[in-house]
């Protein structure tokens, strides 16, 4: 790599050669692409930041790898941060205890020499794969490569042959393009399937692992930093978990106001809150109307009784003494209405107009 970086250097006009220098790099340079790209692995067991080499292109962040786990604790698929948004990894950001979910631990598998474990250090959860044979035979190409919370699926890490100073990590348990889908039908379609974030979403999937989007650089971060970075960072955890309390406690507050029809025993009426009428709601007698909010000073009192209104009956005429007439109003009044007597009339007399 000092070869190739020296080199660009050089082309870039960041740095100076003599012709020797650069005679010497023609020769050196061939040798040291071949050596690198079949070298093996170029991890070594440790602490990494993984980021696509899809991030090179217009409009991506710095294209991070991380469990969906550490921002919803329902995903559980394995994320690369694409185009930013809520979720954006920049390479040049301090650490904090937010960078925890792009660290990955890699770790050897001792029962299958030369492949590794990828560990979150944010879920502790690992790299798994993706089930892209269904169960009925047919070819799920889009399906996301899952997270495990055991140690299950291990990968073989490699140089690209396609991209000097990146890496491919693979597995040969990982489906290789075999099947019929998207207007193919045959048999493998590359060597390895490896590890492959989506051009157009967030997830990643398996495919080509020579592809540039198998195709990833890793960011190493010392045993050290881990160290000191857990350290400072575990307050701030402490305080997100307690914040996320708080907002579900906060909510159970909220829905515990919820209102809902009681019998005298206190105890809940369905058929309060289903929306179906089971009975008739028609209030006819005014005890059953009460209120535990009301003043107990007020309505005390006979003045304060609930009034009664009789129901109304017809007029019954009645014969009384002194030439009168009653009418009894209903059950409540009685009154008396005067008699009406004829006028009496003189007849005129003669001369009198």
């Amino acid at each position: 790599m000092a070869l190739y970086n020296k080199s660009q250097e050089i082309l870039n006009g960041g740095a100076t050669a003599t012709d020797d220098e650069i005679d010497q790099l023609v020769v050196d340079l061939p040798k040291a692409y071949t050596t690198f790209t079949t070298s093996g692995k170029v991890l070594e067991p440790g602490y990494y930041i993984l980021t696509s080499y899809r991030s090179q292109g217009t409009g991506y962040d710095d294209g991070a790898l991380y469990d969906g786990g550490a921002v919803n604790d329902k995903d559980k698929q394995l994320h690369w941060t694409y185009k930013g948004g809520d979720i954006t990894y920049k390479k040049d950001a301090p650490l904090d205890y937010k960078s925890l979910k792009y660290i990955w631990k890699v770790t050897k598998n001792d029962a299958k020499p030369g492949y590794f474990f990828f560990q979150n250090l944010a879920t502790n959860r690992y790299v798994g794969t993706a089930e892209n044979i269904a169960s009925n035979g047919s070819i799920v190409p889009s399906a996301r490569i899952e997270m495990t919370d055991g140690a299950e699926a291990s990968y073989n890490i490699v140089t690209s042959r396609n991209y000097p100073g990146y890496f491919c990590f693979y597995s040969p348990d990982l489906w290789r393009g075999k099947g019929n889908y998207w207007g193919y039908n045959g048999g493998d379609r590359w060597e390895f399937g490896g590890v492959h974030t989506g051009s157009d979403h967030n997830g990643t999937v398996v495919w080509d692992w020579q592809a540039d989007g198998s195709t990833f650089k890793a960011r190493t971060i010392t045993d050290q930093e881990v160290a000191d970075l857990l350290k400072s960072a575990e307050q701030d955890i402490n305080n997100e978990k307690a914040q996320k309390l708080l907002q579900q406690a906060q909510t159970a507050y909220n829905n515990g106001f919820a209102y809902m029809g009681v019998d005298a025993s206190g105890n809940r009426i369905e058929d309060a809150t289903s929306g179906k009428l089971t009975k008739d709601g028609l209030i006819t007698d005014g005890t059953k109307l009460s209120s535990d909010m009301a003043d107990k000073e007020e309505g005390v009192g006979a003045e304060h009784e609930p009034a009664v209104l009789p129901r109304r009956q017809p007029l019954k005429p009645t014969s009384t003494p002194a030439g009168t007439v009653t009418a009894t109003l209903g059950r409540a009044v009685t009154t008396s209405i005067p008699a009406r007597h004829p006028r009496e009339r003189t007849p005129p007399q003669v001369g009198e107009a």
